[in-house]
């Protein structure tokens, strides 16, 4: 889902951290280093006294509580949360207003984690109303960056802002869609035909030129490779003025033919060390053919770069203090297994575009938390 959900910029996933009053970390599904795992407070601005804990909470949001003496935690000021029942008092509510309403459509009595998740959920279905084209890490630090620290007193916030009570904290939706609104990005795009013949066993190297000078704040590479067999390919990106080149792919794909997909810095990790460079010179594209017999062609090559804005944009002397944002590994995907005839073209073409996109300001509120482990 954080790979190919929505259209490649990944599904933003939330789960419930559990009502056992233990750590989150038992729950694999919580604690799993994609997942948001939500904790539940109270409308004291406590931690609900059933909310599991742990490194891996992310955030928490307002759900329902109930008093326990011997932890000397007192009674709520509340029922719960509002939410739909079943119509005409056949669910939790009879009808009558200290359950409900009257009519017996609504409780006020929903509750636990499972309350809080879909709280969290809706926050970032704001987000995304507001910019639809923020991937699912940015979605991430959003929800990171909009929370309240609550119960400051007993919370234990470390250093980067997070507790292992309330994760980074209670959600404000307000915050969040402030953090989430469009700003003017300038992107590049360049793409470039070529038609050459891939040698078996051997290699090959097609160019880019980026005249536009900018610190990359986002970076999408698209191979169009025409090949009978993908798993012979190594793939790798060296961008101006970085010594080593970035691996795209190593000879995944095993007997698929043709190599046709794009590589996104915010999913595909070695390509995000190149964001915070400069893009400006010369970007080369090396297809390497390890394995005899099967040939192929590369038929196109283009570069993506959107680059921060002015406000942005540290100077070349600061460079080495340029903020970096925080990526998941992931799997290399594999690629489509359709076969399209090797065109034949006498010369090649490049198209240049410089266009304008809606991205997110940039939060600067607290540090990413880095999970232990991956499950």
């Amino acid at each position: 889902a954080v790979t190919q959900g929505r259209n490649g910029l990944g599904c933003v996933i939330f789960f419930a951290a559990g009502n056992g009053n233990e750590s989150v970390e038992n729950d694999g599904y919580a604690s799993h280093d994609r997942v948001m795992a939500v904790a539940a407070c109270n409308d004291r601005g406590t931690r609900s006294v059933y909310s599991d804990i742990g490194d891996s909470l992310w955030c928490c949001f307002p759900s329902n509580d109930f008093g326990f003496p011997p932890f000397g935690h007192p009674d709520p000021l509340t029922t719960g949360i509002w939410t739909t029942d079943r119509q005409a008092g056949a669910g939790y509510n009879a009808g009558d207003t200290v359950s409900g309403d009257l009519a017996g459509d609504y409780t006020n009595a929903f509750g636990g984690t499972s309350s809080a998740c879909p709280g969290a959920a809706g926050v970032a279905a704001l987000v995304l109303a507001v910019n639809a084209n923020l991937t699912w890490t940015e979605v991430r630090d959003i929800m990171r960056d909009c929370c309240d620290q609550i119960d400051t007193a007993s919370g234990n916030y470390g250093a980067d802002g997070h507790s292992e009570l309330y994760g980074y904290g209670r959600l404000n939706a307000m915050r969040a869609v402030q953090l989430a609104q469009p700003r003017q990005a300038e992107r590049i795009r360049v793409s470039k035909t070529f038609f050459k013949r891939i040698p078996d066993q051997g290699a090959f190297s097609a160019d880019l030129e980026i005249f536009e000078a900018g610190v990359i704040e986002d970076l999408n590479v698209r191979v169009d490779i025409a090949h009978t067999f993908v798993g012979d390919l190594v793939l790798t990106l060296k961008a101006p003025g970085v010594s080593q080149p970035v691996v795209l792919q190593s000879r995944q794909g095993g007997s698929g033919n043709n190599l046709r997909r794009s590589y996104r810095a915010s999913l595909h990790e070695p390509l995000a060390s190149l964001l915070g460079n400069a893009s400006q010179g010369t970007w080369t594209l090396r297809i390497e053919d390890q394995a005899s017999r099967d040939v192929g062609t590369l038929e196109s090559f283009g570069l993506e770069i959107t680059l921060a804005s002015t406000a942005d944009s540290p100077s070349t002397d600061s460079k080495a203090e340029l903020p970096t944002k925080t990526q998941t590994p992931t799997k290399t995907q594999t690629p489509t297994k359709t076969r399209a005839a090797t065109k034949k073209r006498a010369s090649s073409k490049t198209i240049v575009s410089n266009t304008k996109r809606a991205s997110r300001s940039k939060p600067t509120k607290k540090k990413t938390r880095r999970k232990s482990g991956g499950k």
